[in-house]
Formats: structure tokens, C-alpha cells, sequence
């Protein structure tokens, strides 16, 4: 039975590093979001799906080229845009980094939440 805890455990720690990792890293880049409406002044309008309980959900991709093409038909354009400034402009979203693809990740509201929490608190400091 503790081994079993001690897996669970080590499971937990290896998906909060691996969560860490990504925000980490979704700070340092670019990334690039289906848009309703060309990009202006005053920004833009991603795309937002509905998930499974009604909340908005926000496609986000690594790369121009891992836009389904499906996607792309759907939308204006798709946006490059730095990384910490979708986080510190989108709140109350789920983010899907890759969605649609092979190796997309799931960013919970509450996930995105404490994250936005962080950087933002980071940057009054």
C-alpha cells in the first residue's frame, strides 16, 4: 500500500514539474492564436471554444505550421503574440496548448489561474 502512495506521489511531483516546466517556458516565447479578427492597435480577438461544461476554452499553438488547417479556415488569422502577454491579458480560460494535435496539453482554468496569479504578483513585486 505505500508503494502505491509513494507512486501516486511521485506521479504528482512529476506532472507539477512538468506543469512548471511549461509555464516556464510559455513566458519566454512566442505563440500563436486562431483569431476572429485581424490584429490592430488594439490587439485582437482570439478564438475561443466552448468545453464540455460551457467554459471558454483558448487554443494556443507552439508553431504557425500546428494550426489544423481546419482551424485556420475558421478564423481571420492566426496571431503571434508573446507568451506572457496572453497570460497576463486572458483570465477565467482554459488553455490547450497544441490542441488538436498528437501531443496537445490541458491547462485547467484553476492551472491558468494560480499561473496568472504568479506572474502578475511577480511583476508588482
Amino acid at each position: 500500500m505505500a508503494s502505491a502512495a509513494n507512486a501516486d506521489a511521485n506521479s504528482k511531483q512529476y506532472l507539477d514539474d512538468d506543469i512548471s516546466a511549461i509555464f516556464t517556458s510559455f513566458l519566454q516565447v512566442d505563440v500563436f492564436i486562431p483569431s476572429v479578427s485581424a490584429a490592430d492597435d488594439d490587439g485582437f480577438s482570439p478564438l475561443l471554444m466552448k468545453g464540455l461544461d460551457g467554459g471558454p476554452i483558448l487554443p494556443v499553438y507552439t508553431s504557425d505550421e500546428a494550426v489544423p488547417a481546419e482551424l485556420r479556415e475558421q478564423v481571420e488569422t492566426v496571431a503571434e503574440v508573446p507568451g506572457a502577454g496572453v497570460v497576463q491579458s486572458l483570465a477565467n480560460v482554459m488553455v490547450v496548448l497544441d490542441h488538436g494535435t498528437g501531443h496537445q496539453f490541458f491547462i485547467t482554468a484553476d492551472q491558468w489561474s494560480w499561473f496568472r496569479s504568479q506572474v502578475l504578483d511577480t511583476e508588482e513585486a
